[in-house]
C-alpha cells in the first residue's frame, strides 16, 4: 500500500492522471500529474545544443506546474472539477508557498509515488487480464485487490 491520500479515485486502480493538492491556511495549491503509459526518450526531440541539459533517463511522467500553484476556488470546486474530468485527487498535506524548493520537493515525491503506483498497476493488469477470443474485449481474471493480497 502507498502513502498517498486519495480523496477521489483509488490506489487499487489509479487512472494515470491526478491533481495533487496542498493547503496553506485557507488556500489551496495544486499541480497536475500525468503518468505516461508509453515511455519516451525526451532527448531525441531536443536540438543537439541543448541535449546536455536534459537527463538521460526516460520520461515516464509529467508534473505541471512544477511548483504547486494557487487554485482559485475552494476544495468543493476542486473536487467537482476532479470528478467531472475523472482524475484522481490526492491530498499532499500542507506547504509553505513561499518556500518553492520545499514545495517542489514535496510535490515531486508524491508524483514519483503516484507514477510508481500507476506503473505497477499497469504491469499487474497486463499479466492478469485476458481478451475474449471472440469479441476482443478485455476482461479481468479476478479483481486486482483479490490478487494483490
Amino acid at each position: 500500500m502507498s502513502n498517498l491520500e486519495f480523496k477521489f479515485g483509488s490506489e487499487d486502480n489509479p487512472k494515470g492522471h491526478a491533481i495533487i493538492y496542498f493547503e496553506e491556511f485557507e488556500e489551496i495549491f495544486a499541480s497536475y500529474v500525468i503518468n505516461f503509459p508509453i515511455k519516451g526518450e525526451l532527448s531525441k526531440y531536443i536540438p543537439e545544443m541543448f541535449k546536455d541539459q536534459i537527463p538521460d533517463e526516460e520520461m515516464t511522467k509529467m508534473v505541471f506546474p512544477p511548483v504547486p500553484e494557487k487554485f482559485n476556488g475552494n476544495l468543493d470546486s476542486l473536487i467537482k472539477i476532479t470528478q467531472s474530468r475523472a482524475d484522481d485527487l490526492i491530498y499532499g498535506g500542507s506547504i509553505n508557498s513561499n518556500d518553492t524548493t520545499s514545495a517542489m520537493s514535496k510535490l515531486n515525491a508524491l508524483a514519483n509515488e503516484y507514477s510508481k503506483l500507476c506503473t505497477d498497476n499497469m504491469r499487474f493488469l497486463a499479466v492478469n487480464m485476458t481478451a475474449d477470443p471472440y469479441t476482443g474485449f478485455i476482461t479481468r481474471i479476478q479483481p486486482a485487490w483479490l490478487l494483490r493480497e
